[in-house]
């Protein structure tokens, strides 16, 4: 007696841009969501410069500019990588390797089907990140464990950091 074995259907590869579409844009971005009140991003904002000292700035998942934008308006300097090519409000992107499956449903056509698709991240840990930015020539300024700027300690599990060009 042979056993049987179930198989998972074979998906074709989902890109970046089918997982985060024009409409995912759109409703991140959306004025009524939570994380784009006045509220939310005001605070975001006036931290961010403050720590941004007038320096160059670099946002990782930069997005539509959400950010970003509005903290150039600030007189920031912000470059800023994104993954999602449809998130992007200006002309560049850089593309990164990560690792740990996230899984995502888009549908696919008229008839309600779904198409399942995975994107490997791996997230760097703040020593790893630290290594990066010394191997590009800059220097851990001040790290914070949140945008209140509580103290960084083992227990944290966010965490905002500063780099800078040493002068």
């Amino acid at each position: 007696m042979s056993a049987s074995r179930i198989t998972a259907a074979k998906w074709p590869p989902v890109t970046s841009s089918e997982l985060w579409s024009r409409a995912t844009a759109d409703r991140y971005d959306a004025e009524e969501t939570e994380m784009s009140s006045a509220a939310v991003l005001e605070p975001t904002l006036a931290f961010l410069a403050e720590l941004a000292e007038g320096s160059r700035t670099l946002e990782f998942a930069i997005g539509t500019g959400r950010v970003g934008v509005p903290l150039r308006e600030r007189g920031v300097q912000v470059a800023g990588i994104e993954l999602s090519e449809q998130h992007l409000g200006f002309d560049t992107f850089d593309l990164v390797e990560q690792v740990l499956v996230s899984h995502h449903f888009t549908r696919d056509g008229d008839d309600g089907r779904y198409r399942q698709g995975t994107s490997r991240h791996r997230y760097a840990w703040p020593a790893e990140l630290d290594l990066m930015a010394r191997i590009a020539g800059l220097e851990l300024e001040r790290r914070v464990a949140d945008w209140d700027g509580a103290p960084f300690t083992e227990d944290s599990t966010e965490h905002i950091s500063v780099w800078r060009k040493p002068h």
